[in-house]
């Protein structure tokens, strides 16, 4: 149990911090260029290749569960609320679940992505392979994470759950929650989970380093 929960945090700390790499680099290139397209131009080239994964995710998933889709943008613009989007692709109107489902899809496979890591360091270990494994982990680890927009229907998918819940307790059914803890103390799912929590942290560390010697150079460039 323990490991799904550091599980659960170290998720919860790379998505604010992944949220925050982001704001700190635009907010120093914008300050030493003064220029909103250099901005958008060198985010875009830095987290290109996990935009193309975190789109097609959410692209792929909806033909599989045949909902239509229009248009996919892979360019980043700024909105009018004046933050910066990355990607976007067109998802037509669908139930709350499948809506749900297409709104994690990159998570999901973000994670997956991350848990094969490891098979590319499988008997390699040369400078090069190990660099591909960092930069891996660095892209899927900060554009995995579903925007607002793609949470819309979310918020109705959990109060249909609450509701299922509610009902259960009324009826005095009782959710076999035993049943998850044993199988989350299984020596296999333990394992699974050591492996990502490891991979999450080596992101997060990533992230920490960017961040500090981000705002080292604004520190600096402030002085002049």
């Amino acid at each position: 149990m323990q490991y799904f929960l550091s599980f659960l945090l170290e998720l919860g700390i790379l998505f604010f911090l992944s949220r925050f790499l982001t704001k700190t680099l635009s907010q120093v290139l914008f300050s030493a260029t003064k220029s909103r397209s250099v901005v958008t131009t060198v985010i875009a080239l830095l987290f290109f290749p996990g935009v193309v994964i975190h789109e097609l995710s959410h692209f792929i998933t909806a033909g599989i569960l045949f909902v239509p889709v229009g248009d996919i943008d892979l360019l980043p613009k700024v909105r009018e609320d004046g933050q910066l989007r990355l990607g976007s692709v067109m998802i037509g109107q669908t139930d709350i679940i499948r809506r749900a489902i297409i709104g994690f899809a990159p998570l999901l496979v973000g994670l997956v992505i991350v848990l094969g890591i490891p098979f590319l360091l499988k008997d390699q270990s040369t400078l090069l392979y190990f660099m591909v494994a960092v930069y891996l982990l660095f892209e899927v680890g900060n554009t995995m994470f579903s925007s607002r927009k793609d949470m819309e229907g979310v918020l109705e998918l959990i109060i249909v759950l609450a509701l299922l819940i509610l009902t259960f307790y009324i009826v005095n059914f009782r959710l076999p929650i035993d049943t998850f803890v044993s199988f989350l103390n299984r020596e296999s799912t333990i394992q699974f989970l050591k492996q990502i929590n490891v991979f999450l942290l080596w992101t997060i560390g990533l992230d920490l380093v960017l961040v500090l010697l981000l705002k080292l150079v604004s520190l600096k460039t402030s002085r002049y």
